[in-house]
């Protein structure tokens, strides 16, 4: 059934690249690959390089353990794929691209053989069910399954879950946006992720209050490590 409907959103929306409106595919392989993948990883919560211990000294005490990216530098045509990837009919057809630029970044570092061992539980980071049902789908949803088809991966989407209905991130300042995530989240199952390595997606991270909010959740429910993986990493003063 999911190859008919894709079938027939290919006939009634037919595809062309953002970057160069070749038919055939909404990122092809040639535009693709002129978005740069990094091999570096930092501290989610500054720009020191990290590729081991995931968190710089002065962050030690946060909830969030790491943060894997595929892409920090500002980008103009993966900037408009992000935006699209949010849109129907779009949505279905750049998620196999866009997580490719995650598997890209895990496999130049070589990151995904200690980060995924043991196996980890993948957690998209959730929409509130009123915003989903609008929207029709969760773009993190639809990375995590690409992930987890890659790599051989298990999806928990009960296990976080969005009792707030909270305002765009965007635009706000640091406390506002701490203060629009407050007891946004909640674990209704705590069973399936005590004592278990998380790893949390979502398609970009900003000023990271989304990812650290979702962590404190999951680590207070007893999860044992919580790491965030995304698409794009977004610096304010680039993008």
């Amino acid at each position: 059934m999911q190859i008919l409907y894709e079938k027939f959103l290919d006939i009634v929306y037919p595809q062309f690249c953002l970057g160069c409106g070749q038919e055939g595919s909404r990122l092809c392989p040639d535009c693709l690959a002129l978005i740069e993948v990094t091999e570096k990883r930092f501290c989610p919560f500054c720009s020191s390089v990290n590729p081991f211990n995931g968190r710089c000294s002065l962050h030690q005490n946060r909830a969030l353990d790491g943060l894997d990216f595929a892409v920090g530098e500002k980008n103009f045509l993966l900037e408009e794929a992000l935006v699209k990837f949010k849109s129907p009919p779009y949505c279905q057809n750049l998620a196999i691209p866009l997580a490719s630029l995650i598997v890209a970044h895990l496999r130049l570092g070589n990151y995904q053989k200690k980060l995924f061992q043991p196996s980890p539980v993948l957690v998209p980071i959730p929409l509130h069910r009123k915003r989903e049902r609008e929207r029709g789908f969760n773009q993190s949803l639809l990375l995590a399954r690409q992930l987890a088809q890659e790599f051989s991966l298990s999806i928990c989407y009960r296990c976080l879950q969005r009792q707030k209905n909270t305002l765009s991130q965007e635009g706000l300042s640091p406390k506002e946006r701490q203060e629009n995530l407050e007891e946004a989240f909640f674990c209704p199952f705590p069973e399936l992720i005590k004592g278990q390595k998380i790893i949390l997606v979502d398609d970009v991270f900003a000023s990271g209050a989304t990812m650290e909010k979702a962590a404190q959740v999951l680590k207070n429910k007893g999860a044992a490590f919580v790491w965030g993986i995304t698409i794009a990493r977004r610096d304010f003063s680039a993008w």
